[in-house]
């Protein structure tokens, strides 16, 4: 299942996974709870590099386009490893 940012939350990611055992990739907006502080800021991040944080199998990619700007995904239908066809990405684990 695909949704927009106005959709999606983790808690949804989570909720729809565990109880009816869906998949769900969608982007996400910054002020949603449960995200690293670190997904969110831009600050000292290089335009068009990545940053991918994993809990509970879902997985969240922050993609900086462009200097100031974070586009956020969480999916959990994919797992790494990604293919990447410039930088590799930064991996952590993601809690809260």
């Amino acid at each position: 299942m695909c949704v927009d940012r106005y959709s999606t939350s983790i808690e949804l990611v989570e909720q729809l996974r565990d109880e009816m055992g869906l998949k769900l990739v969608g982007t996400l907006r910054a002020s949603r709870a449960l995200l690293p502080k670190e997904m969110t800021s831009t600050e000292g991040r290089e335009p068009g590099g990545s940053l991918i944080c994993h809990r509970n199998d879902i997985q969240l990619v922050s993609y900086c386009p462009k200097t100031k700007k974070a586009v956020l995904v969480a999916s959990s239908q994919h797992r790494l490893p990604l293919h990447w066809s410039t930088r590799p990405p930064t991996c952590s684990e993601w809690s809260v």
